[in-house]
């Protein structure tokens, strides 16, 4: 399973409401270098191998930025997102 942890750093230099900057895009872009993640309730959009692969993102991850968009209080946590073949066979 491919996660992605957000941590308190992320919640604290993310920005609310920024589909580039907010707490889980930071933190997935830490975990996918490069991948310039643009990630908000539809999805996420992010380059992977030399591609745009835009894929849905599972409901606790949709809360968790939904919350922080919202101003509300998050903790950090660690999301599982997909299977890791799932995103290897999108890439291919």
């Amino acid at each position: 399973m491919l996660t992605v942890e957000v941590t308190a750093e992320d919640i604290y230099a993310g920005e609310p409401g920024d589909p580039c900057g907010c707490a889980f895009a930071l933190a997935f872009a830490r975990r996918f270098p490069g991948s310039h993640p643009y990630a908000n309730a539809d999805g996420v959009a992010f380059e992977w191998r030399g591609q745009q692969i835009d894929l849905y993102l599972p409901d606790p991850v949709i809360a968790f930025i939904d919350a922080f968009d919202n101003g509300e209080p998050v903790e950090p946590a660690t999301f599982e997102l997909w299977p890791e073949e799932e995103l290897t066979a999108t890439a291919d």
